[in-house]
């Protein structure tokens, strides 16, 4: 009677076996069964029924699957005791029971959830390669690992959450005094400033008016970091150059004075019939001299003279001289 009943239980769990994988497959998925990955096969199992000493796990049914997914592997065995009951599936395999009446068989579950840091392909999570396309571009070092990367930035450089950017390390200015600082892709260079150059320790002033700089009629006066050029006295810039300055136009000499623009310069001589004074042109009597002669009579003027001549003679513009 014992044999009937379990024929007929066996016979009833082979039938739904047999109904097919999809069947299976969502019996075992709702049970919640542990699934880890490998080289192998597949496989969920049912849990151990309370009592494990009394516990009978079916043998795998050694089943291929029509998924083409990748293989799940590396489930973890249970004690079991394998319990042949006679019977088989339409497929010829060995039906075992477990106590709590659950069968199991070998089944293929593809991965399409994969967690951060990986990728699905053909149902498998596998590693996503997150250095691929170089995100640390040419500044950086990818280093791949297993769900994530690593980014190393070359010295010069700083993440900037997705890449390496030079770092500008002219904003803290690391250079010394009257240098100036470029900044480069992952350094910086110093240069002395435009007036300076360097005498192997600082970067020291330039005394551009050693090179003659300025031009004709100019005076060089050195600066700190640079030069200037001035006209000399009595010279004026006309934008391009200096050039004399025509002091005579303002008239700077004095009274009975006449003035003779030079180069830079001019000078002041006392006009004709004046003689220096010491401080001042005076006139001069010309009659001191009797330029008129023996039959004039000389009269002193201003800055000149005149003669009278005699009756008989007339004055030939120096002297009285006869007539005819």
């Amino acid at each position: 009677m014992k044999s009937l009943v379990l024929f007929l239980f066996l016979f009833v769990v082979g039938l739904w076996v047999t109904e097919g994988k999809r069947w299976t497959q969502g019996a075992l998925r709702a049970t919640g069964l542990p699934v880890t990955r490998g080289g192998g096969e597949e496989q969920e199992s049912a849990p151990l029924a309370n009592d494990e000493d009394d516990s009978e796990v079916l043998d795998a049914i050694d089943e291929e699957s029509d998924s083409e997914d990748g293989p799940v592997t590396g489930i973890p065995l249970f004690r079991k005791k394998p319990v042949d009951s006679g019977n088989s599936t339409r497929k010829g395999k060995s039906l075992g029971v477990l106590k709590s009446r659950t069968a199991y068989k070998q089944i293929r579950i593809p991965c399409h959830n994969c967690c951060k840091g990986w990728s699905s392909m053909r149902g498998r999570c596998t590693d996503k390669n997150k250095c691929t396309g170089n995100p640390c571009a040419a500044q950086g070092t990818n280093t791949n690992t297993v769900g994530s990367n690593t980014m190393a930035c070359n010295p010069g450089f700083e993440f900037s959450g997705t890449t390496c950017t030079d770092i500008n390390e002219c904003t803290g200015w690391p250079c010394g005094v009257n240098e100036v600082c470029s900044n480069t892709p992952g350094s910086y260079t110093c240069a002395c400033s435009p007036g300076y150059e360097s005498n192997g320790k600082v970067c020291a002033d330039i005394n551009e008016c050693t090179g003659n700089p300025c031009g004709p009629h100019e005076t060089c006066t050195n600066n700190i970091g640079s030069y200037m050029c001035a006209c000399n006295l009595g010279f004026e810039s006309n934008g391009i150059t200096c050039i004399d300055i025509n002091e005579c136009t303002s008239w700077p000499c004095g009274v009975n004075e006449d003035c003779t623009n030079t180069p830079g310069s001019y000078t002041c001589a006392c006009s004709p019939g004046y003689e220096s004074k010491g401080t001042f042109c005076g006139d001069i009597n010309e009659c001191t001299e009797n330029p008129c002669g023996p039959h004039g009579t000389c009269t002193n003027n201003i800055g000149s003279y005149m003669c009278a001549c005699n009756l008989g003679f007339e004055s030939n513009g120096i002297t009285c001289i006869a007539i005819g």
